[in-house]
């Protein structure tokens, strides 16, 4: 290879030989115990994680709640006096407040930059929170591809959503940390996960309901506690599998 030319990227090394620069560096793969170090991670900084908890919440309601309203308007919409119309799972009501939900991605992203970064030993700050509305057209475009992607898949039987969870998890950060669009981040995401993003997928919906499940049994104001834990074993994931950049080219041992 010449001096001039660009090295593979890192993940296409072979990962035998793993040596973790990082408190919680792992080779890829999926690894339920994750949700322990996201736990070890919050506890850290629990009132820091609630209060971002919190505020990505309520400014995401704040984005998507006007069009919650129109949508009780429209044709087939939720009427606010007179009796609940069901609008079907493709009306046009429905279409306005999967839009809300969209647009309040970013919101919700900026979350999960604050835990990678906590991760990657970097102070937890709670303006990290609007991180993600630097990358606002990019994480709301992203929003209607999960939607797409997930609706479809919960038509073929259900079973192939955990394959469309498992890919677009990582998404957030692919396009907050490494820049990348939202069709880009998808394909990107094919292409490290592979098949592991079943498992992926599994991991995400299971540890979520299990989490959500013990947050409720706390009177529900656990959930302040555990669904952020849910966020940083997510974001532990896309930190196994896109390693820190470094500024210096990572080249692969020499053989003999």
């Amino acid at each position: 290879m010449s001096e001039f030319e660009q090295p593979p990227p890192y993940v296409q090394y072979p990962r035998s030989n793993f040596q973790p620069s990082g408190e919680f560096d792992r080779p890829p793969g999926v690894y339920f115990d994750a949700i322990a170090d996201a736990w070890e991670l919050v506890k850290r900084d629990l009132g820091t994680w609630i209060a971002m908890f919190l505020l990505s919440g309520i400014v995401g309601i704040l984005i998507a709640a006007p069009f919650h309203v129109v949508s009780a308007f429209v044709p087939g919409g939720q009427w606010i006096f007179g009796q609940p119309i069901n609008p079907g799972p493709f009306a046009f009501a429905n279409f306005i407040v999967t839009i809300g939900h969209c647009l309040a991605f970013p919101a919700y992203a900026g979350i999960y930059y604050a835990a990678l970064k906590q991760i990657r030993g970097e102070p937890l700050e709670i303006g990290n929170v609007f991180r993600g509305f630097s990358h606002f057209v990019s994480l709301a475009g992203f929003g209607l591809l999960y939607n797409l992607l997930v609706s479809i898949a919960c038509l073929l039987c259900g079973f192939p959503a955990f394959f469309a969870i498992g890919i677009c998890t990582p998404c957030f950060l692919l396009i907050m940390d490494r820049g990348l669009g939202p069709i880009a981040a998808i394909k990107e995401s094919v292409r490290v996960l592979g098949g592991q993003a079943w498992m992926l997928g599994l991991f995400a919906v299971v540890a979520l309901i299990a989490l959500a499940l013990l947050g409720i049994a706390m009177c529900c104001v656990g959930m302040l506690i555990t669904l952020p834990v849910w966020i940083v074993a997510t974001t532990l994931h896309y930190h196994y599998f896109w390693p820190t950049q470094t500024t210096q080219p990572v080249v692969p041992p020499m053989e003999g």
